[in-house]
């Protein structure tokens, strides 16, 4: 099975996915949005790595939203400060969408994705000129998760939003890699630091409840 016809899906599902998370606060919504990113960078390694290897993605992506989304069920206090961090309803202002979603800097999130759109275009032929063996398609969306990964990490202070955006970063990495190394050795250890990265933002988002327990 040939995976290169859905490349330039996958390009447009990890952008809108990857957009989505720099303006959308809502931890379930988030972690359903990584979890359709992770889809987008399967069908993208599976174009240079066999079915067997590249199902490895989204398997350790899917893990990874669920040991953070546990984590922060497992947490009042994450859940907490998430809610009241949520524009996609009125807050008790009384604010609709729309103003909470300007107060809270969305068109500038916008923005910045927008310029960072641009400088993927940009940096992408510069890419296959260094890689030669790359594919085109792979290394747009390579460059998109990792300029957006490092918007996200860029904007927040958060462990939830900082967990989310390392995860987009790393993944942009895997996909470039992808077009590099076809080994299934290194399909395990970066599924391994897909795990160890969302255990980490796990730890973070329940040790506010760990030291209260001590």
């Amino acid at each position: 099975m040939t995976f290169d016809a859905f490349a330039l899906f996958a390009v447009i599902l990890l952008s809108i996915t990857s957009m989505a998370l720099l303006v959308i606060n809502e931890w379930r919504l988030s972690i359903l949005l990584i979890s359709l990113q992770y889809v987008a960078v399967f069908i993208l390694t599976a174009i240079n790595w066999p079915l067997q290897m590249a199902i490895v993605k989204p398997v350790a992506g899917w893990m990874a939203g669920a040991v953070i989304g546990l984590a922060i069920l497992s947490s009042s206090e994450s859940k907490r400060d998430l809610a009241n961090k949520n524009f996609s309803k009125e807050n008790d202002h009384g604010e609709n969408k729309l103003s909470s979603f300007i107060k809270q800097g969305g068109p500038f999130h916008l923005i910045a994705a927008g310029l960072v759109f641009l400088s993927v275009i940009y940096l992408e032929p510069q890419l296959e000129k260094w890689f030669p063996d790359i594919i085109h398609l792979t290394g747009l969306g390579g460059l998109i998760l990792i300029g957006m990964g490092l918007l996200k990490l860029g904007f927040t202070d958060s462990p939830f939003p900082i967990t989310l955006g390392l995860l987009t970063l790393f993944s942009g990495f895997e996909v470039i890699f992808a077009n590099l190394e076809n080994s299934a050795l290194v399909a395990g250890l970066l599924a391994i630091i897909t795990l160890g990265l969302s255990l980490s933002g796990a730890y973070l988002l329940l040790t506010p409840e760990m030291g209260e327990t001590k």
